[in-house]
């Protein structure tokens, strides 16, 4: 395992923000992970980036040994832009798995300083208009259910919980692991960094139901094709069309709608805007611990691209 530092930098509304940065030379790459998840999702992909980037890592605000604040949009890119100038990344390649991988073509549309994203397969729950073939109020339905299982899903882990409580809930994590095939070593630093000891031999876990209900709420404020139209710097979007384990059956008919809805808006996409690029891969939506190896050379293999481009062009 190669070696990083850990530490917090101030982010908005002094959020302090940990990172972890792995050192290394050539073109700066950022890492953000996805929604419930920590840097610890990294790991695998970091040991094909090392040898040529300069890699770091954060966690987002109200994740992991991250501070908590206010899920809201220009804050979290603003913790953005401060990691990068606490940590030197001179505009840097943004790599963002799911909400990570929104948030880096959020940056970008609002004009923060970085060479191109790299988003993994992150869309959010999308526009009714993308579930191909689904009545609308189906779809509603189908938003409502998801939140009410968020709700649920995180409701026997909300409040202190006990020994007992914190075993339950990791017990279901592991459970849910191994349908993605995330490797022990992550699965075992995740739940390290996503929960918190407190006085009295209590442990909280991160994030808390309330400020994951907030971000998930703070979704649809944002038209993300609109985002990734908009953005100002080359993007190369992964669109994931494997099967996914961790989806209810009873949902599979509005998620089926919903990849042709994505694969028909990402066509478009592609043919109008000519710095986006789109990357179908059959896998599902974990693939940056399931196939680190491929991910991390096709992340290499497009920043350098890109980087080699505007050294050429400048």
């Amino acid at each position: 395992m190669h070696s990083y530092q850990d530490r917090l930098v101030e982010g908005a509304g002094s959020c302090r923000l940990a990172i972890r940065d792995y050192g290394g030379d050539g073109t700066p790459v950022l890492l953000l992970h996805g929604s419930t998840r920590t840097l610890a999702d990294w790991e695998p992909v970091t040991r094909g980036l090392v040898a040529h980037h300069r890699v770091v890592a954060m966690e987002l605000r109200n994740h992991g040994h991250s501070g908590d604040g206010a899920w809201e949009w220009e804050a979290v890119l603003e913790d953005v832009r401060f990691v990068t100038a606490a940590t030197g990344l001179e505009r840097p390649a943004i790599v963002g798995h799911s909400l990570g991988g929104m948030i880096a073509a959020l940056y970008s549309a609002s004009g923060g300083e970085c060479l191109c994203v790299v988003n993994l397969d992150g869309y959010g729950r999308g526009r009714i208009d993308q579930y191909v073939g689904i009545a609308s109020e189906e779809v509603r339905a189908y938003w409502r259910g998801t939140i009410q299982e968020i709700r649920a899903r995180w409701q026997d882990a909300a409040g202190p919980l006990g020994v007992e409580g914190i075993c339950a809930y990791r017990t279901v994590v592991a459970a849910e692991a191994s349908l993605y095939r995330i490797p022990g070593h992550v699965v075992t630093s995740g739940l390290e960094r996503s929960t918190r000891r407190i006085p009295g031999g209590k442990y909280l876990v991160r994030p808390s139901l309330d400020s994951l209900v907030e971000l998930n709420s703070a979704l649809p404020e944002v038209d993300w094709f609109a985002a990734f139209h908009q953005t100002k710097t080359p993007i190369l979007i992964y669109n994931c069309v494997g099967s996914d384990p961790g989806i209810p059956s009873r949902w599979g008919a509005q998620v089926s709608a919903y990849r042709r809805g994505l694969q028909r808006d990402l066509a478009v996409l592609a043919h109008e805007v000519s710095h986006v690029s789109v990357r179908t891969l059959d896998a599902d939506h974990m693939l940056i611990v399931n196939m680190p190896k491929t991910v991390s050379a096709e992340i290499h293999q497009y920043v350098q691209s890109i980087a080699g481009f505007h050294v050429v062009s400048g």
